[in-house]
This record gives structure tokens, C-alpha cells and sequence, in this order.
């Protein structure tokens, strides 16, 4: 997920990739 989905897949990221997880977790800086 995005950081505009962030919210909806955020468990769903985190399960899949939990390096993704470190970027969404950071400040939407892009």
C-alpha cells in the first residue's frame, strides 16, 4: 500500500513486507 492507502493497508503491507513498513512508518517526505 501507499502512503493514501497507508491507513486501509497497513496491516496488510506490514504482513507481506515488513521493510515496507519502516518507509510507511517514516514521514511522507515523497
Amino acid at each position: 500500500a501507499f502512503y493514501a492507502e497507508l491507513d486501509q493497508y497497513t496491516v496488510a503491507d506490514l504482513a507481506r513486507s515488513p521493510a515496507l513498513t519502516l518507509i510507511q512508518v517514516a514521514p511522507p517526505a515523497r
